[in-house]
């Protein structure tokens, strides 16, 4: 795991999504329960500030905020912190 505002862990799991009316596959770089960062090179254009909503399970989707976009690299908080297992479980990690 590295350390940057919590524990991340790596992965290369790849989510639908939602973001401006839009659904598209959004691949995660990593994750950890406040926040994830994403490839956003085949998908909507999303910009700083946009809403975007993922399903990590039929059970489990989780709104966030994109908090910054570097080329094809995005980084979304979410709105309520992820519990960690939920991480491990739907992403089998």
């Amino acid at each position: 795991m590295e350390r940057r505002g919590g524990d991340r862990v790596a992965t290369r799991v790849s989510l639908q999504a939602q973001a401006g009316g839009r659904t598209f596959l959004a691949r995660l770089y990593d994750v950890s329960p406040t926040s994830c960062q994403i490839d956003c090179s085949a998908a909507y254009v999303l910009s700083r500030g946009d809403k975007i909503l993922f399903r990590f399970s039929e059970e489990v989707s989780m709104r966030g905020k994109v908090a910054w976009r570097r080329g094809a690299r995005a980084g979304v908080q979410f709105g309520m912190a992820l519990p960690e297992e939920a991480i491990a479980r739907h992403l089998n990690l």
